[in-house]
């Protein structure tokens, strides 16, 4: 127990107990042989000596918990909570949107891939977000090497769900809002993913229900091309890139998302309380506690969250507005403390561990507690109570960070929007999903990882049954000869070579040349087969048809 609990009347601004967060340096109560004499400071404006007598104590009304229906048995239908109908339809209609307004607006040839667009489907869609979620378990150097034959890159899966054409097609054409007329100009600078945005964090908002403490950072999504916002944060793994500010629950779920646009002319608040405000606004009047780092915290924030009946904990700067000069000012030894708080119960403190430690807290009175070092499990350091409450809370940022980073399908992408929509479905959702799963399962083991997860999610998106990928097969389905529904700018049937025709003079020793000159062009297809390749009646027979049979 310390002093402060055990006599009431005690009121030190000094601790004369050492504490060290480092596992390097070791306690002590004396230095050169002297003890440490406490002094106390004198009041100071309206900052007065810390008693913990000022503090404001809000009833917790809240009921954690997720909210997930007792049918979603599988890691899709957990998905699927996130990767909503809405999201879906907007995806889908987006793309198409795009793809038919450029076919109209350019002169496309018909010998160009994007001539043989088609309109998309959520089923395509989610194939294609599917194998998307594959390339990020299955590393290779370029996209299309996951449809290639050599035996370094082959593999089945990509061949048998789509063709590389249409895959890149729909990549392509992959978007989220109607802006094929609107110039880089725009007054909003999301307008792109604005509308997608809101509905995937919405759905973070309805799935789960945070806890007592829930915490606010940034985050970076690497991005290297031209956008207006784009920031660099050299602390940062991704220096360059969008920045994001993200709120967090203890586990590491991200509750909400804001995307930092630049700087505004409109704005009455700082950056900081603004952004704080913002993504707490649902979660605020319960009696909770937001815990932030030194780029967000002030005397200011801490105010305006009490008027709300919220609590704050976090690392301070020392030149922020409105602190005490005293304990800014004051020259401390190792191991001491020196606090104060105002009229409002915001407490201030400075404590001396290697470096100066700043630090601000609507919820705790001075005092010290016992934790155990992360490099000696066996060894207790003493630490004051708002900086250990801080340490124990602030990493679900980073925990969430960390398990968006295992398999990232993410690469390198000349579109912002597009590459800020891979982070958002596959590393955020997906963590989310994945956090929601093991808790709606009761699941504990270790050894069901995020990644068991992706690969689960991954297979079911594809549509592959079979848990082993080397021993399963997609299921094809029954084919169908017919004539080609392409036509040319004369509206005649377009003539194509017989893909199998070609195939078999390639393996006979042809060159590519002399196999296109020998292979016939046709005009019939398999409408069932992806891609609806030509194929000659000859060919259809020998293998269409036995593939057909032996399903």
């Amino acid at each position: 127990m310390s002093d402060s609990e055990s006599d009431p009347d005690y009121q030190p601004s000094y601790s004369s107990q050492s504490a060290s967060s480092s596992d390097e340096s070791s306690s002590h109560s004396e230095e050169d042989g002297r003890p440490i004499q406490p002094r106390a400071p004198t009041p100071t404006s309206n900052w007065y000596q810390s008693d913990g007598s000022r503090q404001k104590q809000f009833p917790l009304d809240i009921q954690p918990g997720i909210n997930v229906p007792n049918d979603c048995d599988s890691e899709l239908s957990i998905y699927r909570l996130f990767l909503t109908e809405d999201v879906m339809d907007l995806m889908v209609n987006m793309t198409n949107c795009y793809a038919n307004k450029t076919l109209t607006l350019n002169r496309v040839t018909r010998n160009m891939r994007l001539s043989k667009w088609t309109d998309c489907t959520p089923e395509e869609m989610l194939k294609f977000l599917g194998l998307l979620i594959y390339m990020g378990l299955k590393k290779l150097p370029r996209i299309s090497d996951y449809w290639s034959k050599n035996i370094l890159y082959e593999s089945k899966v990509c061949r048998q769900v789509m063709s590389r054409n249409r895959f890149e097609l729909l990549l392509r054409c992959w978007h989220f809002e109607d802006t094929i007329f609107l110039g880089p100009s725009h007054a909003d600078r999301l307008i792109r993913i604005r509308r997608f945005l809101e509905l995937l964090t919405k759905n973070f908002h309805n799935v789960k229900t945070p806890g007592e403490y829930v915490t606010i950072d940034e985050s970076m999504v690497a991005f290297r091309g031209r956008i207006s916002f784009m920031q660099y944060i050299p602390g940062k793994r991704h220096k360059y890139g969008i920045k994001l500010f993200k709120l967090c629950d203890d586990d590491g779920y991200a509750l909400d998302i804001i995307v930092y646009e630049g700087k505004t002319a409109n704005r009455q608040d700082s950056v900081a309380t603004d952004v704080v405000m913002k993504l707490c606004q649902p979660y605020l009047g319960v009696g909770r506690s937001v815990v932030t780092d030194n780029f967000y915290t002030s005397v200011d924030l801490a105010k305006k969250l009490l008027d709300n009946n919220t609590h704050l904990i976090g690392t301070l700067r020392k030149n922020r507005k409105g602190l005490p000069k005293k304990v800014i000012q004051e020259k401390l030894k190792k191991g001491e403390m020196i606090a104060m708080e105002n009229s409002d119960g915001i407490l201030v403190l400075k404590w001396k561990d290697k470096r100066e430690v700043f630090a601000l807290s609507t919820k705790h009175s001075i005092g010290f507690v016992s934790c155990k070092s992360k490099r000696n499990p066996n060894k207790t350091v003493l630490k004051p109570s708002t900086i250990a409450d801080y340490n124990k809370h602030k990493c679900s940022i980073d925990l969430s960070d960390q398990l968006a980073s295992y398999s990232s399908p993410a690469r390198r992408n000349i579109r912002w929007f597009q590459k800020l929509a891979v982070d958002l479905l596959f590393s955020t959702a997906v963590t989310n999903a994945y956090i929601t799963y093991k808790k709606h399962k009761n699941l504990h083991s270790k050894t069901y990882t995020i990644t068991k997860f992706r690969e689960n999610l991954c297979l079911q998106m594809l549509g592959i049954k079979d848990s082993n990928p080397a021993e399963s097969s997609l299921r094809q389905p029954e084919h169908k000869f017919s004539k080609s529904l392409l036509t040319d700018h004369r509206s005649r049937l377009v003539r194509r070579r017989c893909i199998h025709c070609y195939e078999k003079h390639r393996s006979a020793g042809f060159s590519a040349l002399e196999a296109r000159n020998k292979t016939k062009k046709v005009n019939t297809v398999c409408l069932k087969c992806p891609s609806q390749p030509s194929v000659c009646a000859e060919c259809y027979g020998e293998i269409h048809t036995q593939i057909t049979k032996r399903m």
